[in-house]
Formats: structure tokens, sequence, C-alpha cells
């Protein structure tokens, strides 16, 4: 990531923002799995599903999008 790149810190805030909100989730299932809870975890498990594919392409974008500046460099220097 680059710090003076506004793309490289959009796309890692919106990691962070994504990766909080799975450990929100996932924080909740222990709490249901806990209680007994049938329903909730259920539910819970579905949104986790979610929360997870999103988790996994925001680190990918940010990922990618790195990589770019690295082929960019690379490039520059003629490599």
């Amino acid at each position: 990531m680059l710090a003076d790149c506004p793309d490289c810190v959009r796309l890692w805030q919106e990691y962070a923002q994504i990766n909080n909100a799975y450990l929100k989730i996932a924080s909740d299932l222990q709490v249901a799995r806990i209680q007994q809870d049938s329903t909730a975890i259920a539910e819970l498990l579905k949104r986790q599903d979610v929360a997870g594919e999103k988790r996994q392409a925001a680190r990918k974008a940010a990922k990618d999008h790195a990589a770019d500046h690295l082929k960019a460099k690379s490039a520059k220097q003629g490599h």
C-alpha cells in the first residue's frame, strides 16, 4: 500500500470496515452457539457466508491494486 495513493487508502479502509463487520458476525455467532439459539445460528451462518465473500473480494481488490503499483514501478524501471 502506498500511503500517498488515495485508492490504496480507500481500498484498505473498505477492507477494514468489511472485515470488522465479518468479525462482529463471527462474535455474534459464537454467542448464539453458546446460547444454543438455532434460529440465530442459521441466520448468522448465512450472513457470515455473504460477509466472507465480501471480505475476500475487498482484500483481493486491495492486493490487486497494490500489484498494479509494482507493475508500474517495474515498467518505469525498464524491467
